[in-house]
């Protein structure tokens, strides 16, 4: 799963922009010949001459300054990051776990007159976005074009072959002077499992005017770094505060996570290497955010405590805005469960539960089980077992979650750096 990349490749040349046409493949259904590539090559790269040529005659060579703007996320691999001067760009970063590549780039536009703008998207994906390129549907995007104000077209195509195969969707977004694109490709084996949430990530792109946007450049567009928080900084400026001024012996690790879902990370820390008031205790912070500012949440722990009475997990629900920590007590592994919510940067309690042991009468005796001696509370009412588990999945959006004992932490200097992105 991706967490909440930012990735450029080269950007051809005007000249160059439908060079690879002829090598481009199209499987496109023979009842919309309308989304298939009709105009002559030798056509096209003539138009594309001319338009060089008159440009060439122009005084103030028209700039870019909008930006696609995709999800934020986080542990990305940069494969190529490309800008340009007359503000088109080209990123291609790879998500952590290997599978998935994300394009975000920007070209000037090459269509000709009279083709069909859903025609010029396939060929720009073609020529453009991956000269491999077969599109095999191509379709208007009613939804991004109400919410973008331009023309958009959503393809899904394929490229490569054998263990080679690549198989991708993404956005073309055609406006006055700029083509932009958007999309996700990963192996036509991760592609079935990956699908759902490629296309609902399109759903949400926005288009950013960077010259409304003080200080902010199409490098930095991709990094959904836009705070809800109106207050005198960015709320990952905030976290650069917190982490500079974090106390090692405290907090020495640092993750961003996007908890809720809402597009910008909350900040995640730890003790690795500091010192913890018991050994088998890991203390947990996290900061999260509001109209007023940052929120900063660090009473949160998990682990095996050195007396043993409490043994626990803490579990982050990604996207969900949730916390889940599961936790057993001795001598009798008496279990309880607290559910954790993000709620305007805080993380407050939403539901608690544990089984209530009423007597440890014969409780030596072999075969004496604990849970057929007391009762099971959730949230200060008696329920039945099958109850208590029944509220704890509608608690937990029946999502297990991850442990954050394995989260992969990164050191001050390196989570300074990300931040600072």
């Amino acid at each position: 799963m991706i967490r909440k990349l930012k990735v450029m490749a080269s950007v051809l040349g005007i000249s160059l922009v439908f060079s690879g046409l002829c090598g481009c493949g199209s499987n496109l259904p023979a009842a919309a010949p309308e989304n298939t590539v009709t105009e002559d090559t030798d056509d096209i790269k003539d138009d594309i001459t001319d338009e060089e040529q008159s440009s060439d005659t122009d005084e103030e060579p028209v700039i870019n300054n909008l930006a696609l703007k995709g999800p934020f996320y986080t542990g990305l691999n940069s494969l190529t990051n490309q800008n340009n001067e007359d503000g088109s760009y080209f990123y291609e970063d790879m998500t952590e776990d290997g599978i998935t590549v994300i394009t975000n780039m920007c070209s000037r536009n090459s269509q000709s007159d009279g083709q069909a703008p859903d025609a010029y998207a396939q060929n720009f994906v073609c020529a453009v976005v991956d000269n491999d390129a077969e599109v095999t549907d191509v379709k208007s995007d009613d939804t991004l074009c109400a919410s973008l104000t331009y023309p958009a077209y959503r393809l899904h195509w394929k490229t490569g072959s054998n263990e080679d195969s690549r198989q991708a969707v993404g956005v073309v977004v055609l406006t006055d002077n700029f083509t932009f694109y958007y999309g996700f490709k990963c192996s036509v084996d991760d592609y079935e499992e990956n699908t759902d949430f490629y296309e609902s990530e399109l759903d949400s792109l926005e288009l950013l005017d960077l010259s409304d946007i003080e200080g902010e450049t199409a490098d930095t567009a991709n990094d959904g770094a836009d705070s809800k928080a109106d207050n005198d900084g960015n709320v990952y400026d905030d976290y650069c505060s917190i982490v500079s001024n974090a106390d090692p012996k405290k907090w020495d690790g640092f993750e961003l996570i996007d908890l809720d879902g809402d597009g910008v990370c909350e900040l995640f820390a730890t003790c690795i290497d500091g010192e913890r008031f018991d050994e088998g205790i890991q203390p947990y912070m996290i900061a999260g955010y509001n109209n007023s500012g940052t929120v900063v949440n660090d009473d949160l722990q998990d682990g095996v405590a050195g007396a043993g009475g409490y043994r626990g997990t803490l579990y982050y629900l990604e996207g969900k805005g949730l916390l889940h920590e599961s936790m057993t007590y001795a001598p009798f592994g008496i279990p309880a469960d607290t559910v954790y919510v993000l709620n305007d940067g805080k993380i407050e309690v939403s539901d608690q539960g544990s089984f209530s042991l009423d007597s440890y009468e014969n409780s030596e005796e072999e075969g004496w089980d604990p849970l057929d001696h007391g009762s099971w509370i959730w949230n200060e009412k008696t329920v039945t077992e099958e109850d208590y588990k029944e509220n704890l999945r509608k608690a937990t959006e029946n999502t297990t979650g991850l442990p954050l004992s394995e989260i992969k932490w990164k050191n001050k200097d390196t989570i300074l750096e990300e931040l600072k992105k």
